[in-house]
């Protein structure tokens, strides 16, 4: 079987070209703010320590691309958090 190569013009494997650090350090920063905004009794279940995971050791310690799926990933959890009805 011949060697497969991957495909210069697949965009999965591109980084993305209009994404600065500089602009997902702005996303994070209000993503963190939401996270903080959140009641308190939602703090102390596992998806507020999942987000602030995602946006502290997680986000540092991925690449550009990655950072772009943390921040989403993270984003989705913060909704959720700010849609739960008080218990």
């Amino acid at each position: 079987m011949p060697t497969r190569r991957s495909s210069p013009h697949n965009p999965a494997d591109r980084e993305p070209s209009n994404v600065s650090y500089a602009h997902l350090e702005r996303r994070r920063e209000s993503l963190q703010q939401r996270l903080e905004r959140v009641r308190p009794v939602v703090k102390a279940g596992a998806a507020y320590r999942t987000a602030r995971t995602l946006l502290g050791r997680k986000y540092v310690q991925a690449s550009l691309a990655a950072r772009v799926a943390v921040l989403q990933a993270a984003e989705f959890i913060i909704s959720l958090l700010e849609k739960t009805p008080p218990l």
